[in-house]
């Protein structure tokens, strides 16, 4: 079916010649599913520009892009245009380079245009693709549908756009645009006086409240334009009050130090106090809110001692609640929900399923197969630059799985406030009292887990990966009646580091359990730990973070990638449970004979078996 072609095509972002066959491959019938597809797939600037040079090449699908640009804006925005523009138009460029190569020209002119094709023939643009005249026509018709008002911000914030080149490619008239003095201004021209991209240029530390004063749009749509134009410690205490009252609330959230000034709290005291009322926390930095930017924004606050951050904590309640949103998704498969995760989900009381669920069902039901996770926390005094970002990450991602949390530096230890934090406030105070101090022994964490023969299916290593001290495990106690084992086991006299002490829990504890590090590594840096377990055949999987300026927003996309590991690993625990119980024999009804309901729960089950199926 070719929508699923194209939409495996743009996740691994084809070459154009690939994904302009697949659609040109679309049937009629087609096309609606071919939209959906495109609709749903998020993709870069080059990639869609592959699509709609494609979707215009083979005339069949122009209904599809007509619709497409129509109802998706990223597939109208100036650098996708140009782009697909220059795709377009790639065949009638080569053809005018080959016949500039034909002609006598001078060496350096023939390297440059040898240069030139080479990089046209790369892209691998079929003949079929031509940029028409009837396409430039469409394409000036998207161009004169933007507001002069976002015209005039990206003349402001993208000096260097791709204007000037689409105004070539597509022959564009200076009429076309809604703002009269754009074109000319995109080719050089002064913008005409008193306009907003005039006083803006000439924007100053003495000036900005007037400005701000005669256009607003400068502070609720231009801080990161301002920040940029001039020094904020210059400001004076009036203009700093002047763009807290004006700009978006999580714009000065983001930027509060910055902006601190006598009065800065209670301005912002009073619009947190109107969320209450509708004030949305909104801005150009919105994008960055997730929880753990938040943690780290309300510890900063606490830390200052400011007035307002307890107006923050429902807000970071809800992050953290959303988070967990996910796990509780991981219980949730693509077919039929399984008798156990709806009595599971009934149990909460947190569902609609509660109220339907039969209780004799809830009570013949095995336990559903969960994921036990553990998360390895560096406190040594190499994550000094680090520690709080770490802190947060551990301690959001035992929240978030209901984990054990366990810290290292030369030993382990657990939080004295929270040992397993699940609240935003929880989450902060164990960050801040894990301080960085001492040496670096991993393997003392994990042998923890070792020594009490716990078996955990999931490992998250929060860490730079420096390791310089081993851990000497203790003697592991057996139980006479059954010796087991390591009835004459002694531990090594060196100690072991954590790549071998792995290996030797997945040996003599639990064969299934998986590791990942999140890792604080400078640029280059492979990572200690990584490359000491894949000497031991182990290949556990690493998400990197910068340990001199860890990102925080990126923490969400991390947890959607581990949550999506523990997913598979969670879908293969519940295989190898559901073969052993057929292996055993193990019948739903049998659980609760002791009680005399097996029989009620029995016949029950079968009747819920077959809705469940249906639905």
């Amino acid at each position: 079916m070719a929508p699923m072609a194209v939409r495996e095509l743009i996740q691994k972002d084809a070459s154009t010649a690939a994904i302009a066959e697949a659609l040109g491959k679309t049937q009629a019938h087609e096309l609606q599913t071919l939209l959906k597809t495109l609709r749903g797939e998020a993709c870069g600037v080059g990639t869609r520009a592959k699509v709609i040079a494609g979707l215009w090449a083979s005339k069949s699908t122009r209904g599809v892009l007509e619709t497409l640009m129509t109802k998706h804006p990223d597939y109208t925005c100036a650098a996708t245009l140009k782009r697909s523009l220059q795709l377009l138009d790639a065949p009638r460029k080569m053809r005018q380079l080959e016949h500039k190569l034909s002609r006598p020209c001078k060496a350096v002119c023939r390297r440059r245009l040898h240069e030139e094709l080479s990089t046209l023939q790369a892209e691998g643009a079929p003949d079929n693709f031509s940029a028409t005249r009837s396409f430039c026509k469409a394409v000036t018709k998207r161009l004169s549908a933007m507001p002069a008002d976002r015209l005039e911000f990206d003349l402001l914030f993208f000096k260097d756009g791709p204007w000037k080149d689409l105004m070539d490619l597509a022959h564009v008239a200076p009429s076309s645009w809604a703002l009269p003095f754009f074109q000319s201004a995109v080719f050089g021209a002064e913008p005409p006086e008193g306009s907003l991209l005039a006083d803006a240029r000439g924007l100053t530390p003495e000036n900005l409240v007037t400005m701000i004063g005669r256009h607003p749009r400068l502070a609720t749509e231009g801080y990161s334009f301002i920040r940029q134009k001039i020094s904020m410690g210059a400001l004076a205490p009036e203009a700093k009050l002047a763009l807290v009252r004006a700009c978006p609330l999580f714009d000065i959230i983001w930027h509060y130090e910055e902006l601190r000034c006598p009065g800065t709290d209670d301005v912002v005291d009073e619009r947190l106090s109107r969320m209450d009322e509708g004030e949305a926390l909104t801005g150009h930095y919105i994008a960055k809110m997730s929880f753990a930017p938040m943690a780290e924004r309300l510890l900063a606050f606490r830390r200052l001692g400011v007035s307002f951050w307890p107006r923050l904590m429902p807000v970071a309640e809800q992050l953290l609640d959303d988070l967990k949103s996910r796990r509780t998704a991981l219980l949730s498969t693509a077919g039929v929900r399984t008798l156990q995760s709806l009595a599971a989900e009934a149990a909460l009381g947190e569902s609609d399923v509660a109220v339907v669920i039969p209780e004799p069902v809830a009570l013949s039901l095995p336990v559903e197969p969960s994921l036990r996770v553990a998360v390895l926390g560096d406190a040594s005094a190499s994550m000094q630059t680090a520690i709080n970002s770490a802190c947060i990450c551990g301690a959001m991602m035992t929240a978030v799985f209901e984990a054990d949390l366990v810290f290292f530096n030369n030993k382990a230890f657990r939080s004295r406030t929270h040992p397993m934090p699940s609240t935003a406030e929880q989450v902060l105070q164990v960050t801040e009292e894990v301080r960085a101090n001492s040496s670096t022994s991993p393997a003392a964490a994990l042998g923890e887990f070792y020594e009490a023969q716990k078996k955990i299916d999931l490992f998250i290593v929060v860490s730079d990966e420096g390791e310089n001290t081993a851990y000497r495990l203790r003697k592991v106690e057996q139980s006479p009646q059954q010796p087991g084992p390591y009835a004459n086991w002694a531990p090594p006299s060196g100690g072991l580091r954590f790549a071998p002490l792995f290996k030797k829990y997945q040996e003599e504890v639990h064969a299934e359990a998986k590791c990942v590090f999140i890792s604080f590594l400078r640029e280059g840096d492979h990572g200690t730990m990584l490359r000491e377990m894949e000497r031991e055949g182990l290949n556990p999987k690493q998400y990197r973070c910068d340990v001199s300026r860890p990102d925080l927003a990126k923490f969400d996309g991390l947890l959607a990638s581990i949550l999506l590991d523990a997913q598979q690993q969670l879908e293969q625990l519940a295989q190898r449970t559901e073969l052993t119980d057929v292996a055993d024999g193990t019948e739903v009804a049998d659980n609760d004979n002791d009680d005399g309901k097996s029989e009620a729960a029995s016949e029950v089950a079968s009747e819920w078996s077959v809705v469940t199926a249906v639905q």
